[in-house]
């Protein structure tokens, strides 16, 4: 009879792996494992962040859109001005729209607007706060006197924590763009937004047409009356508390986006 004899290593050999083969299965396993992890949370923090820009590229949208909607489609005898009042060491602005007391209604109707005012305030955090005042024939006399930082009236808030909200005005007597509407000047054929929120370098800035201001004559030899808030003695120069201060330089802007 004979018998197999057997090496100890061919014995170990078919038993299983050895504990270095162990130890270097479990090194690959745990950098694999780890270089998932890192792609996977990477992946996860792209997708946050391109949802993040989706939104704020959305509601910044929404945001042009209604201001187009509402500037186009304002009635004839809408009076349009606007203002700085420095508070703080920065500028608030105030765009009014006075006799069109449908823009910017959101269904509204429970008192009589006599003007709408879109304001760009800046807030505790620093950012610029949008939002909407709708003012009754009280509170836009107090507008007409400058207080409007005094006025206690209902707002809807549009956009918060932005980093820049300006308006800028197409002068079709100068063939310009200003900042400031001087006293007692025609309506803008153009508005100019410029708009940049939380952690976007690059504004976007969007032009909205603006419906040509009707103003009845009067017939020959009837004296015209003075349109509410204007100085019966001057007609041409309504009581909107002085010049507004220059504003600051804006920061360059992009993605001209000319509404007609």
């Amino acid at each position: 009879m004979r018998y197999r004899t057997h090496s100890f290593d061919a014995l170990a050999a078919r038993r299983g792996f050895t504990l270095l083969e162990l130890a270097i299965a479990l090194s690959v396993m745990v950098i694999l494992s780890a270089g998932i992890f890192t792609l996977a949370s990477g992946g996860l923090e792209l997708l946050e962040d391109v949802q993040d820009l989706q939104q704020r590229e959305t509601r910044n949208r929404r945001f042009i859109e209604l201001c187009r909607q509402n500037f186009e489609s304002l009635p004839a005898g809408t009076e349009i001005s606007f203002r700085y009042e420095q508070r703080g060491g920065h500028y608030d602005t105030y765009l009014s729209l006075r006799n069109a007391p449908s823009a910017f209604g959101f269904g509204r109707g429970d008192f009589e607007v006599r003007r709408v005012v879109l304001a760009a305030e800046i807030d505790s955090s620093g950012f610029i706060r949008a939002s909407v005042y709708y003012l009754d024939a009280e509170a836009d006399d107090r507008y007409e006197r400058g207080e409007m930082n005094q006025l206690n009236v209902r707002s809807l808030p549009l956009m918060k924590r932005l980093r820049q909200l300006t308006w800028r005005f197409y002068d079709s007597s100068r063939l310009e763009w200003v900042d400031v509407l001087p006293p007692g000047s025609q309506n803008p054929v153009m508005i100019e937004l410029t708009l940049a929120g939380e952690g976007e370098p690059n504004p976007v800035r969007s032009v909205f047409w603006v419906p040509a201001r009707q103003i009845e004559e009067a017939l020959p030899g009837e004296p015209q009356a003075p349109q509410d808030g204007e100085n019966p003695q001057n007609p041409n120069e309504p009581g909107t508390g002085g010049s507004a201060p220059e504003p600051p330089v804006d920061s360059p802007a992009r993605d001209v986006d000319l509404v007609r």
